[in-house]
C-alpha cells in the first residue's frame, strides 16, 4: 500500500512512536465474510459480533441510530459522545452502509428483544421487581 502523501510504501516505513504497529494497521478484519481496509479496522471493533467504536462501549448502531433515526448531524453524535471522535463516527457509518443488512437485522433483533421482554416483565411482575430467573431467554 502506497502513501498518498509520499509515494512511499507503508509498510516500509518505521513505527512512530504512540502509533499501532504496521502489522496491525495492515491487518484485514473480516465480518460476516466481508473484510474492512485498515482504515475501517482501526476505529472500528467487530470481534465480538456487535461492531463498536474500538476502545469504547459505543456499537455502531448506536451511531446510526443518532444519524439516521434522530436525524443528528456527525459533528452533533461526536459532541454527545466525548469518547468517541469525529473520524470515528464516519467510519460507524462507513461500516453501516456496507454492511446495512447483518446490522438492521440485529437492530430489528434488539427491539423485538425490548418488546418481548417488556410484555413479559410488565404482564408477569406488575411493577414488582423480578429475578434473573424469570427474565426472557435472548
Amino acid at each position: 500500500m502506497r502513501s498518498p502523501f509520499n509515494g512511499q510504501n507503508i509498510a516500509d516505513s518505521p513505527n512512530q512512536p504512540g502509533t499501532k504497529n504496521n502489522d496491525d494497521i495492515a491487518k484485514l478484519v473480516a465480518y460476516n465474510g466481508k473484510k474492512m481496509d485498515s482504515t475501517l479496522s482501526h476505529h472500528i471493533d467487530a470481534s465480538s459480533g456487535k461492531p463498536r467504536i474500538a476502545g469504547t462501549r459505543v456499537r455502531v448502531q448506536d451511531v446510526v441510530a443518532c444519524h439516521e433515526f434522530q436525524g443528528m448531524s456527525p459533528d452533533e453524535i461526536a459532541a454527545g459522545y466525548p469518547q468517541i471522535t469525529l473520524a470515528d463516527v464516519y467510519a460507524a457509518l462507513a461500516f453501516y452502509h456496507d454492511h446495512c443488512d447483518e446490522l438492521r437485522k440485529q437492530m430489528k433483533d434488539d427491539e423485538t428483544f425490548v418488546a418481548r421482554f417488556r410484555e413479559e416483565y410488565l404482564g408477569r411482575h406488575n411493577g414488582k421487581d423480578a429475578d434473573a430467573s424469570s427474565l426472557p431467554p435472548r
